[in-house]
């Protein structure tokens, strides 16, 4: 399965696609969330090969949990679990790649053999005269160090003489080439060995380190309290320039400026900069949003004739993939009179609640997964949830299962 990481990058750890999809292992931003990949303004841990890579061998076992054929499981990490339940659905319930090809999207008919290609060329390449070439650095020359206040590569690379371009290779996750510290989170930069000792035995001082740029911690710190002000919008299906821009209380122009857009042409899953109007009150509008819902307490919506799951999910800003995911649906056909849950404290809403509140349980439907329901709660990772349960086989979920699931508590 390591071979699947050259169809996906061709092993490069900064690869972007123009769908979201980023690093080793082209995760999207919710699915690196769901399995513990940090993204900031300064850091995107989708780049950092080796915590990316520990998300995409546990993304495998839980689709291996489901599926139980690897080739179904690479159809599923390509094009998603919903493309591959549907194409079996259609194939008559035949659990065989071979057997749902036709039915899978074009670019996953063509994904397995194009890790069967790059498995065989790996395993075969000097019998096709071709031969590895030195990156110059490798795995065994390279060590890790923990980082004990806010740093930034220009501190490292002048202080300790490491090439610039050296740290950059071995510290992709660091978009900003600034390395933020806080006391519950830890941070570590990867510097090729020789370099160890110096770095360990001078740390303080490189806190301490002006550049000859004029890098130093108070410059630091006001470019991570900067970066933090700054906000990262998703874009929703439904969603245009002239809706976030009002969300935000801001103009349609800054928010060509910040992102360098061209034209106002923006796509669900596309993530855009923005600074907030110092006017604008996140909890104001989360309760004026509340408000606005208040027509439907329970968290429901009734479908009304001519009324579209695109329409919907912008009338309660959420996404059409969340409303398809809260209602187990399979399609993006909705009937009038039918029921939907609008919003994610809806679909708990009958949950049971620990005394402490550091619990609830959710109740199993038909056709969940623990991926799934990861995504229905902040925070919340498919690890977790098997640790908490004692869940070995993911199979053998059934409808009226109760999963408990930690919450965090204010």
């Amino acid at each position: 399965m390591k071979y699947l990481a050259v169809v996906e990058s061709a092993l490069n750890p900064t690869a972007g696609s123009r769908a979201g999809a980023k690093g080793l292992w082209q995760f999207m931003y919710g699915t690196g969330k769901v399995y513990g990949l940090r993204v900031t303004s300064l850091i995107d841990e989708r780049y950092d090969p080796y915590e990316a890579t520990v998300a995409a061998c546990e993304h495998f076992n839980d689709l291996y949990d489901i599926y139980g054929d690897w080739s179904l499981v690479m159809a599923a990490y390509n094009s998603g679990a919903g493309n591959v339940n549907k194409a079996i659905r259609r194939s008559g319930g035949i659990k065989s790649y071979w057997a749902i090809w036709p039915f899978l999207p074009r670019e996953t008919r063509g994904y397995v053999p194009a890790f069967i290609a790059v498995y065989y060329t790996m395993n075969f390449a000097a019998e096709h005269n071709i031969y590895p070439v030195n990156p110059g650095i490798l795995h065994k020359d390279i060590d890790t160090v923990t980082v004990h206040d806010v740093l930034s590569f220009d501190q490292i690379s002048e202080m300790l003489g490491i090439p610039m371009d050296q740290l950059k290779l071995l510290n992709p996750l660091y978009k900003k080439g600034i390395i933020p510290y806080k006391d519950d989170e830890r941070y570590v930069v990867r510097l090729p060995k020789q370099y160890i000792g110096d770095f360990i035995n001078n740390e303080q001082a490189l806190y301490a380190y002006k550049t000859i740029k004029g890098t130093e911690k108070d410059k630091l710190l006001a470019e991570i309290k900067k970066a933090q002000e700054r906000t990262i919008h998703v874009v929703r299906s439904g969603e245009n320039l002239g809706l976030i821009a009002r969300r935000y209380h801001i103009y349609v122009s800054q928010i060509r400026t910040w992102n360098n857009l061209r034209g106002s042409t923006i796509y669900p899953g596309q993530k855009l900069v923005v600074y907030p109007s110092a006017k604008y009150n996140p909890q104001a509008s989360r309760s004026s949003s509340t408000t606005r819902k208040s027509t439907t307490p329970t968290g429901t919506h009734i479908v009304k004739s001519g009324e579209n799951l695109g329409l919907i999910a912008n009338k309660y800003r959420c996404s059409v993939a969340e409303l398809k995911r809260w209602n187990h649906l399979s399609k993006n056909t909705i009937q009038p009179g039918q029921k939907l849950l609008v919003n994610k404290a809806a679909v708990t809403q009958s949950v049971q609640i620990d005394k402490n509140a550091e619990y609830i349980y959710h109740t199993v439907k038909s056709g969940d997964t623990l991926w799934d329901i990861a995504k229905m709660y902040d925070g919340v990772t498919v690890s977790q949830i098997k640790q908490l349960n004692n869940i070995s086989n993911a199979r053998r979920l059934k409808p009226g299962d109760k999963i408990r699931i930690q919450v965090k508590t204010s």
